[in-house]
């Protein structure tokens, strides 16, 4: 659903939107972790920098390569 939302519209009949980069701060981690699996690089990129006070401030600065 992150890359293509076309699914889930059509499911719901609504417009999907992404949530606030803090929302999908989880991701920038998750990218670092698994570098092969960065098939949501455009989207990601386009929320930076992703920051959440709960991880640790500026994610983009610490885990982005």
């Amino acid at each position: 659903g992150f890359k293509d939302a076309e699914e889930f519209q059509q499911q719901t009949k609504a417009k999907q939107e992404l949530p606030d980069s803090h929302i999908l701060s989880w991701l920038e981690i998750y990218a670092f972790l698994f570098p092969t699996e960065k098939d949501f690089g455009q989207q990601l990129r386009s929320l930076r920098p992703v920051k959440d006070k709960w991880l640790g401030g500026n994610l983009t600065d610490t885990f982005a390569r």
